[in-house]
């Protein structure tokens, strides 16, 4: 099943290069809304960036990111100093709680769902 979220298909396994491992502690981040994965993460000087279950290819797949460590150092001025290295996690678990919650209204006005299920 497709959403409007994005355009990839989900799956209940991954597809990412290897390159991608489990987060130090998972049990901090959301399931994916679609695939019911827990996101497997690639941080590295230039990019962080999460896979899930939901892909077309081993290159071609749905991906949160965050701002790189060499990014921030570059805008300011070398320093690493207010560099929060826990920006991926946060920026996943937001659009999965959004994703969620958008999921609930559609269900509620589509009859699907009570209005008590949208808290």
């Amino acid at each position: 099943m497709k959403t409007k979220a994005h355009e990839y298909t989900p799956h209940n396994h991954y597809n990412c290069i290897d390159a991608y491992k489990n987060p130090e502690h998972p049990e901090d981040w959301d399931v994916c809304p679609n695939c019911g994965l827990r996101p497997k993460i690639w941080i590295f000087d230039n990019g962080c960036l999460t896979a899930c279950g939901c892909w077309y290819s081993v290159y071609r797949y749905f991906s949160i990111r965050a701002e790189s460590i060499m990014s921030f150092v570059k805008r300011h001025n070398g320093s690493t100093l207010g560099y929060d290295k826990d920006k991926l996690r946060k920026n996943w678990n937001r659009w999965c709680r959004t994703l969620l919650f958008w999921k609930r209204i559609s269900y509620y006005i589509n009859g699907i769902l009570s209005k008590d299920w949208l808290i």
